[in-house]
């Protein structure tokens, strides 16, 4: 295997080397004073590359490692949770991505911070939602480098401990985003991208292969044994899969083009609307492209590998039972993704945290200081990691999703709409007690018998359409006026 994994990581690095080169060059030739050439790459993104971008930060390390194990875990319910809900976020995309995108454009705004600013008239509401995404992107980033890494420590022929493969991945994602900032990160998702589509399709015909074919693997699940035949149907083996849990799921999946700033900022960059309108349905086949063989990975999974272990399923799935170049493909498509997800992370934070530097004329290296900033804090976090910071992990989609009243709620006020920071106080609260009820009190599970979540986000949606309306009652009375 190391021949091969020489021979693919050599080329991966290369790629990513001349990809980083020409972003940079594409950057020297804009305008040195025009910030939106490093943060989202001059707002020219073509279809091809917003598809490959957009699906890449979505995915990565999820759709090889975190897929299959949930399928194999709760079984084919988890469609309902993944397939259904990624592929309604394509709506989302069209309808409110195209608000986003055209109001972004026309009002000059390059990040979700300065635009709250702007709309909300008050920093206030700009540091409540990088409090936010702080909290819970961290997190998230943190836990899915120390996951890979760890699995690399048991399964690459490399032998390093997870904290020099942790330290070697970011120094990596540092390197070429700071080199060619968003247009640099956003041909690395390509390369991941493509990588990702091939490996998982490559691995899911091998696993039919192995079970005899797909109506064979489904009989076997269904006289296996009695938990085998509860995986065929929700709420699955260990109950997970009830209304509630995939409601707010659903609700949690469609809101992060709203409130995951790496993934708003790739409609910011689209190149037009047109473009916008294209890219949305072939992110929704690629969502259905990279969930289906994840499908028949879990299941294969729940067949052979019932008892294993999370990381001896991953090993004897991806590495174990593949081919030796297949496995060795695989271990770099692991690395890619992991790097994928973190790196359009990482420079989304840095970029929302130059709020801090609207009046400095040097954003953009101060912008990459503050991107080293959030990757020493992700490495940091992911090497003294415990069991809250894994909770917040686990919830960081629900916990943004908190976010998404009070920013839909700037989207489409009017222009001139004086709004107050009623929504933005409520979020803050709300976010608090979030974090209070995953950190610190686990036991509080649910508000009048709703998931805290969900109440939570249902309450800030009442509170948001009520400033809406007010707020634009007000607007019509100062019109009126004068």
């Amino acid at each position: 295997m190391m021949t091969w994994l020489v021979i693919f990581g050599a080329i991966y690095l290369l790629f990513l080397s001349f990809t980083s080169y020409l972003a940079n060059r594409e950057n020297n030739m804009a305008d040195p004073q025009d910030p939106k050439a490093f943060a989202i790459g001059g707002g020219n993104i073509n279809m091809f590359l917003g598809v490959l971008t957009y699906s890449a930060t979505l995915f990565s390390t999820f759709t090889l490692m975190g897929m299959p194990n949930f399928f194999r875990t709760h079984g084919v319910g988890a469609w309902i949770f993944l397939g259904v809900t990624d592929v309604a976020m394509t709506f989302i995309v069209l309808f409110i991505g195209l608000k986003i995108h055209k109001t972004f454009k026309k009002e000059k705004f390059y990040s979700v911070g300065t635009f709250l600013r702007h709309k909300y008239n008050s920093k206030y509401a700009a540091y409540i939602f990088l409090l936010g995404i702080f909290v819970f992107l961290v997190p998230y980033m943190a836990i899915q480098i120390k996951g890979i890494s760890s699995f690399l420590e048991v399964a690459a022929p490399i032998k390093l401990s997870e904290v020099y493969w942790s330290i070697v991945m970011l120094s990596i994602i540092l390197t070429y985003s700071s080199v060619g900032g968003f247009k640099a990160i956003v041909y690395s998702d390509a390369i991941q991208g493509t990588i990702l589509l091939f490996v998982v399709w490559i691995i899911c015909y091998n696993c039919l292969d192995f079970a005899g074919g797909l109506s064979n693997m489904f009989q076997t699940l269904k006289t296996q044994s009695p938990q085998s035949v509860k995986l065929l149907s929700t709420p699955g083996p260990k109950n997970l899969l009830n209304f509630q849990f995939l409601f707010a799921s659903f609700i949690a999946i469609i809101a992060m083009p709203i409130t995951q700033p790496q993934l708003t900022t790739r409609l910011i960059a689209m190149k037009s609307e047109k473009t916008l309108k294209k890219m949305a349905p072939s992110v929704a086949f690629f969502a259905i492209a990279v969930i289906l063989p994840a499908t028949f990975i879990g299941m294969y999974g729940a067949i052979k590998f019932a008892d294993s272990t999370t990381q001896e399923f991953w090993f004897q799935v991806l590495i174990q039972e593949q081919p030796v170049a297949l496995g060795a493909l695989a271990l770099i498509g692991l690395i890619a993704a992991a790097m994928s997800t973190t790196d359009s992370q990482l420079f989304a934070l840095g970029n929302e945290a130059s709020i801090f530097l609207e009046k400095d004329r040097n954003v953009q290296s101060k912008t990459k200081l503050l991107i080293l900033l959030f990757t020493l804090t992700s490495l940091l976090f992911s090497i003294f990691s415990d069991n809250g910071l894994v909770q917040l992990a686990r919830v960081s989609f629900s916990g943004t999703a908190l976010l998404a009243p009070m920013i839909l709620l700037s989207i489409y006020s009017k222009e001139k709409t004086s709004l107050n920071l009623l929504t933005p106080l409520f979020t803050l609260a709300s976010l608090l007690f979030f974090i209070y009820t995953t950190f610190l009190n686990t036991q509080i599970k649910t508000i009048l018998s709703i998931r805290v979540d969900l109440f939570l986000f249902m309450a800030l949606s009442i509170v948001a359409i009520i400033n809406f309306f007010t707020a634009n009652k007000a607007y019509q009375g100062v019109k009126l006026n004068d």
